[in-house]
Formats: structure tokens, C-alpha cells, sequence
């Protein structure tokens, strides 16, 4: 024989767990403290890291390359064009076009996503072709690239992320730079003459580094 449900039985669990509750952490014992302190100092530190994937060189399926200052430097000294740089360095990038811009020029056959510290400077909504000369390139410690399409930063990437990392202040005190170059074309002539100037600031002052710089450049026709 059935009976009719109390209309209030569905509340009366609730409010035993409630008043249960609150007892059990009373009843606690100090040495339950001391474990659960003791557990929390044993834990692995926290890591926190800017990107949105946590990967490694070498445990990662795309291929990784990373482009030292020391090679930066030397190309420099043959060319001040970024996409010459990362052409010659990256075999799989297409040849400059000789431009203020990296219009036209591929990753991979397609289109790369160039970030700063991991800050990506187009999207597909706003490609400006001037991606790579965002940042002068006396500004880069590093080039970090991904081979191959990647969303992790967004969309943009079909044929791979090319990261410039920044450089940071160099030691104590003031340090300065200052780095002039000249091109001409083939015939000297004056149309075809350009020129750069930087100028770069760091130091280190107590708790705090500072570093700025400033790039002017013509290239002629």
C-alpha cells in the first residue's frame, strides 16, 4: 500500500546537512591542521606563463626553430631588411621583396602570423602587411618559430608563428647605442640611395630596468 509523499520531505535533507555540516569541521583536530599544512607546503610551485599552450623544444609534433642574437647580428651586418633576415635564415621562408612591407611574402607557401611577446600585430580583419616591421630588429633578443599552421594565438597562422622576443636592459649603469648604415643602388644614383638610424637606452636602477629605442628609416625607390 503506497502513501501520499509529504509535500516538505524533499526540504528535510537539506537542512540536516546543513547543521551536520558545520559540526564536522569543529571536530577537527589540531593534527589534521598540521597534515593539511604540511600537504600544502609540499605541493609543486605554481607556474604561470603568458601563452595559451604550455609546450617545450622537443616534446612539441611541430617543428620549433629558434634564432639566436649572435645569428641576428649577422645578418644584420649583410642586410637590414627583416624579411631578407628571416628568408635567409628560415629556409622554408620566401625571398624578400626588397619593401618597407612583407606584403607578398609567405610562410610555408602561406600566410605567417608574426607576434611580439607573444602579442600578434594583424588578424585577419585588420592585415596590414607591415607585420614584421612593427619592430626594429636591434630591439629582438630572439626569433622563436612554429613551423606549420597553428590557432593557438588566433586565427592567422596557416603557414606558422614567427615570435620576435624583445631584448632587456644589459647590466648596471647607462648603456647607449647608436647604429648608422647606408645603401645605394647599383648606378649610385641619388634616387636610390637610403639610409637608418637607431638609438637604444637600458640600464638597471635598483628594482627597476628600463630600455628604450627609437628606429628612423628611408629606403630608396
Amino acid at each position: 500500500m503506497s502513501h501520499p509523499r509529504h509535500p516538505r520531505a524533499s526540504w528535510l535533507l537539506p537542512a540536516v546537512l546543513c547543521t551536520t555540516l558545520p559540526s564536522l569541521a569543529l571536530a577537527q583536530s589540531p593534527a589534521d591542521d598540521n597534515d593539511t599544512a604540511t600537504s600544502r607546503e609540499s605541493l609543486s610551485p605554481l607556474v604561470v606563463t603568458a601563452t595559451r599552450n604550455k609546450s617545450r623544444a622537443g616534446e612539441t609534433p611541430q617543428k620549433v626553430t629558434v634564432i639566436t642574437r649572435e645569428q641576428i647580428e649577422q645578418q644584420l651586418a649583410i642586410t637590414q631588411d627583416p624579411g631578407q633576415v628571416l628568408s635567409n635564415l628560415i629556409p622554408s621562408y620566401s625571398p624578400s621583396r626588397q619593401k618597407l612591407s612583407n606584403a607578398g611574402e609567405t610562410f610555408r607557401g602561406r600566410s605567417p602570423l608574426f607576434l611580439i611577446d607573444g602579442v600578434p600585430q594583424s588578424n585577419p580583419l585588420r592585415d596590414s602587411a607591415r607585420d614584421s616591421y612593427t619592430i626594429d630588429l636591434s630591439m629582438v633578443e630572439r626569433i622563436e618559430v612554429i613551423h606549420g599552421a597553428s590557432a593557438e594565438h588566433g586565427l592567422g597562422a596557416t603557414g606558422g608563428i614567427i615570435n620576435f622576443v624583445t631584448r632587456r636592459a644589459d647590466a648596471e649603469g647607462v648603456n647607449q647605442h647608436v647604429g648608422v648604415s647606408l645603401t645605394s643602388d647599383d648606378d649610385f644614383e641619388s634616387e636610390g640611395f637610403g639610409h637608418k638610424l637607431d638609438y637604444r637606452i637600458s640600464g638597471q636602477r635598483g628594482d627597476w630596468d628600463y630600455l628604450a629605442a627609437a628606429t628612423r628609416q628611408e629606403r630608396g625607390v
